[in-house]
């Protein structure tokens, strides 16, 4: 239609419009319509089947978890930096404030950004943050490492232990894949809009589900993996599905970070991964990574020699390896391993430093350690009485002195300085010829007759029937300048004892006698676990019975019982079949075994020994070690600044408890004997009640607090009044020790 002298330009503008409208309405309405009902419709499905995958799963006790596990985390931080001033670096344990005090284990805490507190931490925090203060600069006092040394490594070993762990898990006994929506991940609608809302609710939750095992999932249930359907097995198939996608993968960088630190779990398949996250957050993860393999080395109250690229990282191990081992030199357990380890990381490490020309460990750690190595390991090493094998003595001492004086051969300094360096009183270790064959033939067992003896280089071969356990046996042994211990050992008809005796024999150096003990007592074992390949759960089951409560790829749960009403609990950590960490009710066992565990030898084919071994393992006395001489000393220091003497000296396992009355108050008090320090003093009520502690009544036995010892002879009621008015108050009654009826908080006190 044209402009016209009938039609001008204003009314061929409205007919247009008119005819649009009109075909609109018209004559394409229908597919109009249609078009958008079919539009509404498909958003309305996609709502739909969104809204049915997040009504399938909990998602309410999910969210409900991580904000709890959050709130912890806020909380506990929160405290440490507006109460105390004391960072929180990296989150791994429990932290318990209590007021001016707070508890911590596992976690990594800098003071003032001066030093890193050990494994296990806590005290009066101002007193904690003056450390801070005083330690600014290069040049300290043995009264200031004396002073780090009681109030940071010691005083915090003597708290009520709590559990390690703070966060929640939710336990699915479902599958993974299937409860979370993923099979679509295989499929050709993984990109579709309910698919990859099911992968974002997954990289979103997945690092606070607990898996027990994929025995627990059906056979009928599909996974992305054709077989297993671990957490971490779920996590390798969907990664491929994610790098990719910078939002998806941030997600999964991050949860695998949280993931670490709910979970304690440290694998290489997770390094790879993370390996393509950005920068920032790989050193994240790697911080975290090293943090966690730290801690679990401190699970199994035991440690390796590595050090790390981060200071605070070597600061934290040192001093957790410094307080382990006063630990356990004070409950005079076997400190070989333990003590081996140390001596191991500053080796190491100091000769990375001597490579680099860079400071891996600063200024005050180094002296810190000078001085405790002088007044704890060497004097410990050097004593008759020391829970160390003879034979590993004078190899432990002269990597203690390399470390204070250097490496003869300049590999490395030593952090003792020119002036203050230790002496060397050990004796030279002169090399000998000895004739191994010789010796080897002095002390002869009398149970097996030898048939031949065959000496090559350093090495001695000998070949005996053994008349205990029937077996042809074959041996090779060497001498390490003190005794004979065996390299390997070949048993023709036993294939299995061979290979499982020799695993053993690969972790440690042991005598040819224990060689035989260790062939005698895993004889049966290692029939059992030929190869392995019998279900570790189904033997477990049909050892201890009714005593297994729970047995699940990762962890078993068994319960001793005592009698009916109570009983100790075992958890034993698995991964792959080996043996990662235990946990038991009663801390006193725990630590008795942790103790004499020797890690290096749980494998795959030792775990189910191992596993027997804890559980029947008996608790010990150690009280064998408090002689005559311990007794004297412990009473003759008593008498010179309490002018009497104790009325009874105990020992309860390793610790010493000393009873005394001062003006009719009965009073108890912990002694140590290396620190000569009386703490843990408490109110003795006798049968009445049970002790109550006086929180900051502690008396250093020296001339430094003879004033401080005197006035609380002359008066312990008034002394006491000015530590704890209000305990004074409950518990005293016309200056007499009285027991309330009513039922006191002792926290408060």
């Amino acid at each position: 239609m044209k402009e016209s002298i009938f039609l001008n330009r204003k009314q061929l503008a409205v007919i247009r419009w008119y005819l649009l409208i009109y075909r609109l309405l018209f004559q394409y309405w229908v597919f109009v319509f249609w078009g958008i009902i079919s539009v509404l419709l498909l958003l309305l499905s996609f709502s739909v089947q969104a809204f049915s995958i997040e009504e399938s799963i909990n998602f309410g006790d999910i969210m409900r978890i991580k904000e709890q596990n959050l709130n912890n985390k806020d909380e506990y931080e929160s405290f440490m930096r507006q109460e105390s001033g004391i960072n929180l670096i990296a989150f791994w344990g429990m932290v318990k404030p209590e007021n001016s005090w707070f508890v911590s284990q596992d976690n990594l805490l800098s003071v003032g950004g001066k030093f890193i507190l050990p494994r296990i931490a806590g005290g009066e925090t101002k007193k904690i943050t003056n450390f801070g203060q005083i330690f600014s600069g290069d040049l300290y006092q043995n009264s200031d490492f004396s002073s780090f040394f009681q109030e940071i490594l010691v005083e915090p070993l003597s708290f009520t232990s709590f559990r390690t762990k703070v966060f929640d898990r939710f336990l699915l006994t479902e599958n993974v894949v299937s409860y979370f929506g993923l099979d679509c991940l295989k499929t050709k609608s993984a990109g579709s809009f309910v698919c990859q809302s099911s992968l974002t609710k997954f990289l979103e939750n997945f690092f606070v589900l607990e898996v027990p095992s994929t025995s627990n999932v059906s056979e009928n249930t599909t996974s992305i993996g054709e077989e297993d359907n671990s957490l971490l097995d779920v996590l390798t198939q969907i990664y491929p599905k994610v790098r990719y996608s910078h939002e998806k993968k941030k997600l999964f960088c991050n949860g695998v970070i949280k993931y670490i630190t709910y979970w304690w779990t440290v694998n290489s398949a997770l390094t790879d991964m993370m390996a393509s996250c950005d920068r920032e957050t790989f050193k994240e993860y790697s911080f975290v990574k090293d943090f966690s393999e730290i801690n679990n080395g401190f699970l199994w109250g035991a440690s390796d020699g590595k050090f790390y690229n981060d200071l605070r990282l070597n600061q934290y191990k040192l001093f957790s390896l410094q307080q382990l081992l006063y630990k356990q030199i004070k409950w005079t357990a076997q400190v070989e391993t333990i003590l081996t380890s140390y001596l191991d990381f500053w080796t190491s490490l100091l000769l990375k430093e001597g490579e680099r020309d860079t400071q891996l460990l600063d200024s005050f750690s180094k002296q810190f350690s000078h001085w405790y190595h002088q007044n704890l390991l060497l004097p410990y090493l050097r004593d008759d009485h020391a829970k160390v094998s003879t034979e590993q003595k004078n190899q432990l001492l002269t990597k203690l002195l390399q470390i204070e004086n250097g490496d003869k051969n300049s590999l490395f300094k030593g952090i003792a300085k020119k002036d203050d360096s230790v002496a060397q009183n050990v004796q030279e270790l002169i090399e000998q010829k000895v004739d191994i064959e010789q010796l080897f033939r002095a002390n002869v067992p009398v149970q097996f007759i030898l048939t031949s003896s065959v000496m090559s280089g350093d090495v001695l071969t000998v070949r005996w029937e053994d008349q205990v356990t029937n077996l042809r046996i074959e041996a090779e042994l060497a001498f390490n300048g003190a005794s004979l211990y065996v390299t390997k050992i070949s048993i023709p008809k036993d294939k299995n004892l061979t290979e499982y005796v020799n695993t053993l024999l690969s972790t440690d150096k042991y005598s040819f006698l224990k060689m035989l003990s260790l062939v005698k007592d895993n004889q049966e074992i290692a029939q059992a676990n030929q190869k392995f390949e019998i279900n570790l759960c189904a033997m477990i089951q049909k050892e201890f019975g009714e005593s297994v409560k729970k047995c699940w790829k990762t962890e078993v749960l068994m319960i001793k019982a005592i009698d009916t009403a109570s009983g100790v609990n075992y958890r034993f950590l698995l991964k792959d079949n080996v043996l990662k960490g235990i946990e038991i009710s009663d801390q006193t066992l725990q630590q008795q075994i942790l103790s004499e565990l020797d890690r290096k030898a749980v494998n795959r084919d030792t775990t189910f020994w191992f596993i027997q071994k804890i559980w029947n393992y008996e608790l010990k006395s150690n009280d064998s070690w408090f002689g005559a001489k311990e007794q004297i000393l412990v009473n003759d220091a008593f008498v010179k600044y309490f002018k009497q003497k104790p009325k009874k000296v105990n020992v309860v396992w390793g610790v010493i408890k000393i009873y005394f009355s001062i003006k009719e108050i009965d009073f108890i008090g912990q002694y140590d004997l290396a620190t000569n320090r009386l703490s843990q003093i408490s109110l003795d009520f006798g049968e009445v009640r049970k002790p109550i502690i006086v929180q900051r009544l502690v008396f250093d036995l020296n001339e430094k607090s003879v004033d401080q010892i005197n006035a609380f002879l002359l008066d312990p009621i008034g002394y006491l009044k000015k530590i704890n008015s209000r305990m004074v108050d409950v518990y005293f009654k016309d200056g007499k020790l009285t027991a309330p009826v009513r039922n006191i908080d002792q926290k408060s006190e």
